[in-house]
C-alpha cells in the first residue's frame, strides 16, 4: 500500500526505467486481461490490455506468411555441420550467420489496448490539495482486489477494483460516505489510431482492426449509476450526483491459437456483449464474491511467514528501509506472495501463457516485442507454478507448447530437413529463441541470439513437471508424452554423429548469449540429454514404446554433457580449457546456460559432489551482479547448492537493486520473469524434491531462523507444511494427494522423527541418519515430529 498516487500518461513506452507505469502503478489481471492502476484523484487513467491483441502473423500485407521461415535451408545446415566436423570454425560461423536465420517481417508485438479514463468532479469548485487527507492506494494479495481511498472536504471516497476470471470483466466501483457525491465523466481511449469509438446510452465501445494484420478487437465499458443521473455524451458517459457508480469493462479479439489462420471467425462484439450482460445480471457484489472465491481457491493454498512482526509501513517505505540495510523479512515474504498473485493474474486456463511482462504492457512497441523468449524467460515464468500449488495456472503453457508442434514441423523441414508426412505425421518439431502467438518457430534474424533448438527441450522440462508434481497419468498420456516423444524423434534425426569418437553433437550450437559457434556445447547437450532421460521415464510409466526407449538410452549414452576445466569450472564449451579461454566469452555474463544441470535440471547436485564443487567455481566466476532475472537464476542455483547465506545475500541484492516501488522486477526495463523466479527460489530454500526425496529446509539462512510454511507441493504430489525454530525443524505435515512412498530428508537431525496419522504411529523406514520413508494413503495427512 502507498500513501500517494502514481501518475499516468497516454504515451508510447520509451523503454526507459523511470516511468510511473512500471515503477508505481498496481497490476490486476485475470489471465485474459490486465490493467494498471495509478490511483489518481481527479483524472484517473486505467490502462488495460487483452492478451491476444498482437501485431504480426497472417495478414493481407503478408499473403505468403510462413512464420518467418526461409525455405530450403536444410542443405546449408549440412554444410555448416560438415565445416564444424572439419574444425573449420570461422567458415562455419560465417555460413551460419548468413543462412541459419529467420525473417523479421511479420514478427509483430504485444499491444496496448487503451485506457478507461475517469474525471472526478468534487463539490466546491476547483480541486484543492488542502482539502485532501487520509489517502491510501493498495493491492490486497489475499483477495486480488485493489482500492483507492481518501477524504476530501470531510467526505470519504472509496474506489474498488478487480479483474474477474469467472466473468472475464474488470469491475470498478466508486462510492462515498455521503449520498449524491459521485460526479464522473467516463471515456474510453484506444491506443490505436484507426479504432472506432462510440457511445450507446451507458456503454462506450472501442472497436477496430489492427492495420498490420487485420486482427479485430473490441472493448465495451458499461457505466451503472446508483442514484443521480446518467447521460450519454459524444465522447463518453456523464454521471452526476450518484451514490455509487460501477464501471464494467470487457475486451476481446478474434484471435484463436490455431494454425495457420489464427482467427476464431467469431464476432468480437458478440463475445464482449455477452460478458458485459452476464456481469450486469450478476451485480457488483456477486461479481466480487465469485471473483474472490475463484482466486482464493488457488492463492490461499499456501501460507508463509518468517521471523517477523508486520510493521504497518507503506510498501515504498519498507523498500527504502530495506535498501538502507534494514533486515525486513516482511518484504521478502511479501515479494514471495506477489509472485504467486502475478501468476494467477497472468496465466489462467484458456488464456495465452504469461509473456515477458505477464499480461501488462502500455506501449505498441514494447522491448523485445513483449514476446515469448525461450532461452530462460518463459521457462522462469513457470518455475514457481507447481511447487507453490498453482498447477492449473500451467495449462496455458502446456497448450502453447502443443500449438507450436504444427508450425514447428515447418521449421524442422525447412532448416533441418526433418519431414512430417502422412506416413510419419509427428516426425519432429522445433522452435527457437523468440516466439509469438502466430506459430513463429523459426530462428531469429541474428544467429547469435536467434538460433536455439534446445529451447524446446528446456521448455518441456516445465511441461514434464506437471506430471512429476501431479502424478496425473491421463494428462501425461494424452498431452505431455506425445510432445516429448516427437521432440525425441527430432533430436534422433538432428544430432550429428562424429565418426571419430562415435559421439553425437548438436550442431551448430550457441550458448545464450555469448561465445563462439561450436560443435555442441554444455547448454544444448544438457537439455537434450535431460529430455531423453525424462522421456525414457515417461514411456516406462505409461508402459509404451519399448523400442524407442532403447534407442533413446543408446543415444543419451553418446551425448557429452558436463565436464570440468583446468580452473575447476564447469566448462561451457567442450574445447574450453581455462575460464574465458574461448573466443567471444564474456566476463560476468548474465546467462548461466552451462549450469542448467544444477537448476532447473538435476544432473548436478549434492549427489555429484565434484560437479557441484565445479558449479560453485563457475557461479563465483560469473558473480552476483546481474539483471533482475539473472540474479533470480542465481538465487535458485545457490539454493540448490544449499548455501542459505549466499542465497539470502542474493535476495537482498535483488530487492535492493532490481525491484521497483510497485515490486515489479526490472531487467531493466520491467520483465516479470524475475518476480516468478524469486518465488521459485524461496520455495527451493524451504524444501527440494528433485532428487527422489523431499529435503526439508536445505537452504535456510540464519536470518529466517524461525518460521512456518504450508501448502507447498513436492514431486509425487505431497503437500508439505512445516514449522521451525533456531533453524531446526519442529514439525512437518505431509498431505498425500495420490498416495505412495514418501521419503523425507532432514538436515542435522538430532533424533529419529516419529510419523503419525490420526494420532497413531506409522511404520517408518530409516534410510540413513538424515532420511526416512513411510507409506502413505491418498487423502491422508501425516504428522512428522
Amino acid at each position: 500500500w502507498y500513501s500517494h498516487p502514481a501518475t499516468t500518461s497516454e504515451r508510447s513506452y520509451s523503454g526507459s526505467d523511470d516511468g510511473d507505469w512500471q515503477n508505481k502503478c498496481l497490476p490486476i489481471g485475470n489471465g485474459y486481461m490486465g490493467a494498471m492502476l495509478a490511483g489518481e484523484i481527479c483524472h484517473e487513467k486505467i490502462q488495460f490490455n487483452e492478451k491476444t491483441l498482437w501485431t504480426g502473423g497472417p495478414s493481407k500485407l503478408r499473403p505468403d506468411y510462413n512464420g518467418g521461415n526461409f525455405e530450403g535451408r536444410a542443405e546449408k545446415l549440412k554444410e555448416v555441420q560438415a565445416l564444424l566436423l572439419a574444425k573449420q570454425i570461422d567458415e562455419a560461423t560465417e555460413m551460419a550467420r548468413e543462412h541459419l536465420v529467420g525473417d523479421y517481417n511479420g514478427y509483430g508485438a504485444y499491444q496496448n489496448f487503451g485506457w478507461v479514463t475517469v474525471s472526478h468532479e468534487f463539490e466546491g469548485g476547483e480541486f484543492s490539495e488542502e482539502k485532501l487527507s487520509d489517502y491510501v492506494r493498495e493491492l490486497d494479495l489475499n483477495t486480488a482486489t485493489a482500492a483507492t481511498s481518501f477524504s476530501y472536504d470531510g467526505v470519504g471516497y472509496m474506489r474498488e477494483y478487480f479483474m474477474s476470471y469467472p466473468h472475464n470483466v474488470m469491475a470498478v466501483k466508486y462510492s462515498s460516505t455521503d449520498k449524491n457525491k459521485i460526479t464522473l465523466f467516463v471515456e474510453g481511449v484506444s491506443a490505436h489510431e484507426l479504432a472506432e469509438s462510440s457511445v450507446r446510452n451507458d456503454v462506450i465501445v472501442l472497436k477496430g482492426a489492427l492495420t498490420d494484420n487485420q486482427l479485430r478487437y473490441e472493448a465495451q465499458i458499461k457505466i451503472i449509476s446508483i442514484g443521480g443521473t446518467i447521460s450519454a455524451k459524444s465522447a463518453g458517459v456523464a454521471v452526476s450526483g450518484a451514490d455509487e457508480v460501477v464501471i464494467l469493462m470487457s475486451a476481446a479479439t478474434d484471435f484463436k491459437n490455431e494454425y495457420p489462420a489464427y482467427r476464431s471467425g467469431i464476432d468480437t462484439s458478440i463475445t464482449v456483449s455477452k460478458n458485459i450482460k452476464n456481469a450486469v445480471d450478476a451485480g457488483f457484489e456477486k461479481l466480487l464474491r465469485n471473483h474472490i472465491s475463484d482466486y482464493q481457491k488457488i492463492f490461499s493454498r499456501v501460507s508463509f511467514n518468517v521471523c517477523q512482526e508486520v510493521s504497518g509501513d507503506a510498501t515504498d517505505v519498507l523498500l527504502s528501509k530495506y535498501k538502507n540495510s534494514a533486515s525486513l523479512a516482511e518484504l521478502e515474504v511479501l515479494l514471495f506472495h506477489y509472485g504467486r498473485y502475478l501468476t494467477i493474474a497472468s496465466s489462467r486456463n484458456g488464456s495465452l501463457p504469461s509473456n515477458l511482462q505477464g499480461v501488462w504492457n502500455e506501449t505498441n512497441n514494447p522491448p523485445w516485442g513483449c514476446d515469448y523468449h525461450l532461452n530462460i524467460n518463459l521457462q522462469m515464468n513457470y518455475w514457481p507454478v507447481y511447487v507453490t500449488n498453482m498447477a492449473e495456472c500451467a495449462t496455458p503453457l502446456i497448450d502453447y507448447v502443443e500449438s507450436l508442434r504444427i508450425p514447428g514441423r515447418v521449421t524442422a523441414k525447412e532448416y533441418m530437413g526433418i519431414i512430417s508426412d502422412e506416413a510419419n505425421p509427428e516426425n519432429g518439431f522445433t522452435a527457437h529463441t523468440q516466439n509469438t502467438p502466430f506459430g513463429w518457430t523459426c530462428p531469429g534474424w541474428s544467429f547469435e541470439w536467434g538460433w536455439s533448438p534446445a529451447a524446446v527441450p528446456w521448455l518441456l522440462q516445465n511441461v514434464w513437471d506437471f506430471y512429476r508434481f501431479s502424478m496425473d497419468k491421463t494428462v501425461l498420456r494424452e498431452k505431455i508424452y506425445p510432445m516429448m516423444k516427437e521432440q525425441c524423434k527430432f533430436w534422433q534425426q538432428y544430432l550429428l554423429l562424429d565418426k571419430n569418437n562415435s559421439m553425437y553433437y548438436s550442431a551448430p550450437a550457441y550458448s545464450p548469449e555469448h561465445g563462439p559457434i561450436t560443435l555442441g556445447n554444455t547448454y544444448e547437450h544438457t537439455l537434450v540429454k535431460q529430455l531423453l532421460m525424462d522421456s525414457i521415464v515417461a514411456a516406462d510409466i505409461l508402459g509404451v514404446d519399448d523400442a524407442d526407449r532403447a534407442q533413446w538410452e543408446r543415444l543419451a549414452a553418446c551425448i557429452e554433457t558436463v565436464s570440468i576445466g583446468e580452473e575447476g569450472q564447469i566448462k561451457e564449451w567442450f574445447d574450453e580449457i581455462t575460464i574465458r579461454s574461448m573466443p567471444q566469452s564474456e566476463l560476468k555474463h548474465r546467462h548461466l546456460s552451462h549450469l542448467l544441470g544444477l537448476f532447473p535440471g538435476d544432473s548436478i547436485s549434492i549427489q555429484t559432489p565434484e560437479l557441484l564443487k565445479a558449479a560453485v567455481v563457475s557461479l563465483n566466476d560469473r558473480g552476483d551482479i546481474s539483471t533482475g532475472w539473472g540474479i533470480v537464476h542465481r538465487i535458485n542455483m545457490w539454493a540448490r547448492v544449499q548455501d542459505g547465506e549466499r542465497t539470502h545475500a542474493l535476495i537482498r541484492q535483488l530487492i535492493s537493486t532490481g525491484i521497483h516501488e510497485n515490486l515489479f522486477d526490472t531487467h531493466p526495463p520491467f520483465q516479470i520473469d524475475g518476480n516468478f523466479g524469486y518465488t521459485s527460489g524461496v520455495a527451493e530454500m524451504l524444501f527440494q524434491s528433485n532428487l527422489g526425496y523431499i529435503h526439508i529446509l536445505p537452504s535456510l539462512p540464519k536470518v529466517w531462523e524461525k518460521g512456518s510454511v504450508s501448502g507447498l507441493v513436492a514431486r509425487g504430489n505431497f503437500e508439505i507444511g512445516m514449522t521451525w525454530d533456531n533453524c531446526m525443524v519442529n514439525s512437518v505435515t505431509v498431505l498425500s494427494n495420490v498416495g505412495g512412498d514418501c521419503v523425507l530428508k532432514f538436515k542435522n537431525i538430532s533424533k529419529l522423527p516419529k510419523v503419525c496419522y490420526n494420532g497413531l504411529e506409522v511404520p517408518t523406514n530409516v534410510i540413513d541418519g538424515e532420511t526416512i520413508s513411510f507409506q502413505t494413503v491418498a487423502g491422508c495427512v501425516y504428522e512428522v515430529r
